[in-house]
C-alpha cells in the first residue's frame, strides 16, 4: 500500500511539473457562487455513495500507453466529500455566508446525515449525495463524470427542493493535466449552485416545498 501511494504521488507531481502553469491554489479551485442567502448561515453535508469505490480519496485513473490504470487520489488522501466541502465553504465565505460542515462517512445513511443537519443552528441545509464523480485520462481519450443528487432542507429537515445533476465533461487541454483535473470539481459544483431551483430554495425565506425536479 505504501508503494502504491508513493507511485500516485510521483504521478501527480509529474503532471503538475509539465508545462509552465502553476498549481492552482485551493481558492482558485473553488467554484464561483452567486447566492444571496438571507440567513447568512447554511449547513452542508456531502455523502459519498459512489459505486465500486473503496477509497474515499479516489478521484480518477490515468492510463499509460498500454492502457494500464493508475488510481489517483486527493493529496494527503483526504476524502473526496471533505475536499468538496472545503471548496464549497470557500465559495460561500466570499459571499459572507457561514458554512457548517457535517463530516460524513460512506457507510452513513441519508437519515443519519439529515438528522445531523437538523442539529446545527442553520435554517437552510444543502445535502449532496455523490453518485458518480471521477475522471479518466489516457493518451487516446479523456473524460470526467459528475452525477449527484442535491437536497435543500429547512431547519427541521423538511425537503424544500431536490434535483439530480448528471454531466460528462471533456478535460480541457489548455492547462497542465494536474490543473485540468482540479478544475473538473469546480465545474461540477458550479453547475449545481448556478441552477435556479437550488438558488431559489436557498434564497427563500419561507419554508416552501419547491417539488421534485431532475435533469
Amino acid at each position: 500500500m505504501r508503494n502504491s501511494i508513493l507511485l500516485i504521488s510521483i504521478t501527480i507531481s509529474t503532471l503538475f511539473s509539465s508545462g509552465c502553469s502553476k498549481v492552482l491554489t485551493i481558492e482558485e479551485r473553488a467554484p464561483m457562487i452567486n447566492i444571496e442567502n438571507n440567513f447568512k448561515n447554511i449547513s452542508l453535508a456531502i455523502l459519498d455513495k459512489r459505486l465500486n469505490i473503496n477509497t474515499p480519496s479516489f478521484i480518477g485513473v490515468l492510463r499509460d500507453f498500454y492502457g494500464i490504470p493508475t488510481p489517483i487520489v486527493i493529496e494527503g488522501q483526504e476524502s473526496l466529500s471533505n475536499y468538496l466541502s472545503r471548496l464549497v465553504t470557500i465559495a460561500f465565505n466570499k459571499s459572507n455566508i457561514k458554512i457548517n460542515i457535517i463530516n460524513t462517512l460512506p457507510n452513513m445513511s441519508h437519515e443519519q446525515v439529515i438528522d445531523a443537519l437538523t442539529r446545527t443552528p442553520a435554517k437552510k441545509s444543502v445535502f449532496i449525495t455523490l453518485i458518480d464523480w471521477r475522471f479518466e485520462h489516457s493518451l487516446i481519450y479523456d473524460n470526467s463524470w459528475c452525477q449527484s443528487t442535491v437536497l435543500i432542507l429547512d431547519k427541521n429537515g423538511n425537503k424544500e427542493a431536490e434535483k439530480t445533476f448528471k454531466g460528462s465533461y471533456n478535460i480541457p487541454s489548455s492547462l497542465n493535466l494536474g490543473n485540468e483535473v482540479l478544475l473538473i470539481h469546480k465545474q461540477c459544483l458550479e453547475k449545481i449552485f448556478s441552477d435556479q431551483v437550488i438558488i431559489r430554495a436557498l434564497n427563500s425565506t419561507i419554508d416552501t416545498d419547491l417539488g421534485l425536479t431532475s435533469q
